[in-house]
């Protein structure tokens, strides 16, 4: 890991024991050689969705790829939808 984000072993050590406090650039080049974000590595933020932001997320991005399609297959799309809409709401 030291190599990886420049510093030496020694420093390294002393930043895991607490003697030495990280700098912000170290904090930066950790986070990037772990691959999560600088406030998951503080434990600022979880680096899970929660199952509904991803759901939403996901929904968003097929409705931005509806926006693209013609007039004609959005509103058959929509259509669709709205009959599933309805149909779930009075079962």
């Amino acid at each position: 890991m030291a190599d990886k984000i420049g510093v030496s072993r020694d420093l390294l050590s002393n930043y895991e024991q607490g003697r030495t406090h990280l700098t912000d650039e170290t904090i930066i080049r950790l986070a990037m050689a772990l691959k999560v974000s600088a406030d998951e590595l503080l434990g600022i933020k979880s680096n899970k969705e929660p199952e509904s932001e991803k759901t939403s997320l996901r929904f968003l991005r097929r409705l931005a790829i509806i926006e693209t399609f013609p007039e004609a297959k959005k509103k058959r799309i929509l259509r669709n939808l709205d009959d599933a809409i309805e149909a779930s709401t009075t079962v």
